[in-house]
């Protein structure tokens, strides 16, 4: 199975290469929200693909959005964790993951300090989410690393929280990418 045969989106390709060919051997890279794995997948091939023993860490309630009607369209109830898994399964990278089922509120205290190379943020897109996420996963990443996301050009809440942290972006830029 390949990444675009999983349902979902995904339009930061070139962002994940990046990550994969700036990480060291043996780094660690994350992504906050992975809804049915499609750019997880994509992570995960290209991180195996580079022979660099790469770990991915992949933090998910597997619920959906709260109040999301595509969401709740897709998922009624229940968790979609192991159609996920079976994702990863089929696409043969589940061994290269980390999966912590958890809300990113809390989820961000079982990551050390520094010690991600790459994290991506892509759950929760409400304003009050996107500035908490920012700011409890911001020193997980190492210095030099890469912390970014997704929706910045689609959503004025992910918009302004980014900005208020950091300072605008290009306005036509999809996602969004610090160096820490």
């Amino acid at each position: 199975m390949e990444w675009s045969d999983i349902p979902g989106w995904f339009d930061y390709a070139d962002l994940y290469d990046r990550a994969v060919r700036e990480a060291p051997v043996g780094g660690t890279l994350s992504e906050l929200g992975c809804w049915f794995g499609r750019s997880t997948c994509y992570l995960a091939q290209r991180a195996k693909e580079s022979g660099k023993r790469l770990q991915i860490i992949v933090i998910d309630t597997f619920l959906g959005t709260e109040g999301d009607a595509v969401h709740k369209g897709i998922v009624p109830s229940g968790s979609f964790r192991p159609q996920f898994e079976d994702n990863m399964n089929r696409a043969g990278v589940l061994d290269l993951l980390t999966v912590i089922e958890e809300d990113a509120a809390t989820a961000h205290r079982r990551i050390p300090t520094a010690s991600l190379d790459f994290l991506f943020i892509d759950g929760d897109h409400s304003y009050a989410a996107v500035r908490r996420d920012i700011l409890n996963f911001r020193s997980k990443v190492r210095q030099g690393g890469i912390l970014a996301g997704h929706d910045y050009g689609h959503s004025a809440e992910v918009r302004r929280a980014v900005d208020e942290i950091f300072g605008p972006c290009p306005a036509s830029v999809a996602s969004w990418a610090i160096r820490v």
